[in-house]
């Protein structure tokens, strides 16, 4: 059933079956596939090891497709498109497809949008944290945004969320990556998701249950993790 809606997809240009794993895992590591359907349990290697094998660069969509819900969470967290639980019938099929479509496209826009990033700054300076203005991949092209202007940063999936008094700019870069390019005299790493600028911060405070969160001037809260609470409280003080 899926092979026959796979091939009456107008979209589709060539489909390629594997019989395991391990074939999966080699067609996956030529980089040439835009989206991957899977069971979890086949043979030889699972379907998370085999989309492990990815090309790490390579704009692919995974849906997992397999009768075994309890497999879901795991699913999100290897950053698959879309869960198929069996059976499924058309309507569903196309829901997954469309969410896995989406996410190719997304990928080639960030991509797109690296290049013209790399175009518009050709030289990075050797101290990263140099750079007053970032100029940052989004879906819709690049944005350049001053580092005066950022409140806080929060790591969501395999993008970051940058939030301003202006609004909230999506990027896909890894938290780690962007925290690289930021001031580190003005921005603390108060979580292992997120960032915050000093001088934002109003109050450090502490919610019944017992965490632990900044306020910010504009009212956001951001949560502090308590490995990190002693070097938050050193910073503000």
């Amino acid at each position: 059933m899926l092979t026959r809606f796979l091939r009456e997809d107008p979209d589709v240009t060539e489909l390629v079956e594997s019989r395991s794993g391990e074939d999966a895992r080699a067609v996956l590591a030529r980089g040439t596939a835009d989206v991957v359907f899977m069971d979890v349990r086949m043979p030889g290697i699972d379907g998370f090891a085999a989309l492990a094998g990815r090309q790490p660069n390579a704009p692919l969509a995974g849906v997992f497709c397999t009768a075994y819900e309890e497999h879901a969470l795991r699913a999100s967290d290897a950053g698959a498109a879309a869960y198929l639980l069996k059976p499924f019938d058309r309507a569903r099929f196309v829901q997954a497809f469309d969410r896995a479509k989406t996410r190719v496209r997304q990928e080639a826009l960030y991509a797109k949008g690296a290049e013209l990033s790399r175009i518009l700054d050709p030289a990075a300076p050797a101290e990263p944290r140099a750079v007053r203005r970032l100029a940052l991949p989004t879906p819709s092209g690049v944005e350049r945004i001053a580092q005066e202007e950022i409140d806080w940063v929060e790591a969501a999936d395999k993008h970051v969320r940058i939030h301003t008094a202006a609004g909230t700019i999506q990027v896909r870069r890894a938290l780690a990556e962007l925290e690289a390019l930021l001031d580190p005299a003005q921005f603390l790493r108060v979580h292992r998701c997120n960032v915050a600028r000093g001088d934002r911060v109003h109050a450090l405070r502490r919610t019944d249950g017992g965490a632990t969160y900044l306020e910010l001037a504009s009212g956001a809260r951001v949560v502090v993790s308590r490995s990190r609470l002693r070097e938050v409280r050193e910073a503000l003080a």
